[in-house]
């Protein structure tokens, strides 16, 4: 039946379950699920719950002995894991780790593991939301002020959220994507004129307070990056600096040109990549 599935000994021993995950079925009822799924054929007539299979699982001081285990998965003799090296979980999760996180298999719809991460992706969506109307306060409040010609959003606050591989282990391992965590706030403002900087940092925390008295939204003002361009030649010229005194007499501030212009912060072997500017990729905002 595995092989029907296109699975890999790989892929099966990476989905053991490991005493902490009593809700995952063995990998022997897992697969005939999979593959009652995919042909509509039933194989045996007593079908398998994580809840009854945990009540007859034989458990030795905390740790759960794998030779059924190796027995049920019924390993091809290419595997590179000789099932006598194996004798508990814990020689089976040394193994598992040393695996790559190529052939892994989804998590199961209905699983606790699957609810956490689409829990997870709706808390992504949400803060999305929320760099995006602390961008757009930002914008208005740049607006207000004479010297700011243009302000246009960037990055990933700007762009519908992509699925992408997980930094967090224990998703990877389960084979499931999540959506990319928007960290900060890109703005690319055209200023004609830098002796508004100062005024522009001001601004940026006005609106961002604002923001957090009005509507519950909780962004600080390091999270909005500012990227001051030069109108005509959309030149980058450096980043709003953080700091209200310019210099601070931070280590950053020693950054060769770093001050050079009034909090115009510069940050070392750093190029702004102009591709992000594209009309496609970016919101005009002023």
């Amino acid at each position: 039946m595995a092989r029907g599935l296109d699975l890999k000994p790989r892929s099966l021993i990476k989905n053991i379950p490991s005493p902490q995950q009593q809700w995952k079925l063995p990998v022997k009822q897992w697969i005939h699920e999979l593959y009652e799924k995919k042909t509509g054929k039933v194989h045996g007539k007593k079908r398998h719950t994580a809840q009854s299979l945990k009540q007859d699982e034989p458990a030795a001081n905390g740790a759960i002995p794998l030779q059924a285990y190796a027995d049920e998965l019924s390993l091809m003799p290419d595997n590179e894991h000789s099932t006598q090296e194996v004798t508990t979980m814990a020689d089976w999760e040394k193994y598992s780790d040393e695996l790559q996180d190529d052939n892994e298999l989804p998590c199961l719809p209905e699983s606790p593991l699957y609810r956490e991460i689409r829990e997870e992706n709706q808390r992504t969506q949400k803060r999305q939301e929320e760099f995006r109307l602390a961008a757009e306060a930002v914008a208005r409040a740049f607006g207000q002020i004479s010297g700011v010609e243009s302000v246009v959003l960037f990055g990933s606050v700007a762009q519908p959220l992509q699925e992408e591989k997980s930094r967090y282990r224990k998703y990877r391992r389960a084979g499931i994507s999540m959506l990319h965590e928007c960290k900060d706030i890109d703005l690319a403002v055209w200023v004609s004129d830098s002796s508004c900087l100062q005024a522009m940092q001001k601004a940026r925390s006005r609106a961002v307070n604002q923001l957090w008295q009005e509507h519950g939204v909780g962004v600080a003002h390091h999270q909005v990056d500012i990227f001051i361009m030069e109108p005509g030649s959309n030149r980058y010229l450096g980043r709003l600096c953080t700091y209200s005194q310019c210099p601070k007499g931070k280590p950053e501030c020693r950054v060769p040109d770093c001050g050079s212009t009034p909090h115009l912060r510069q940050h070392e072997d750093f190029k702004l990549n102009t591709s992000a500017l594209t009309l496609d990729r970016t919101v005009l905002l002023v």
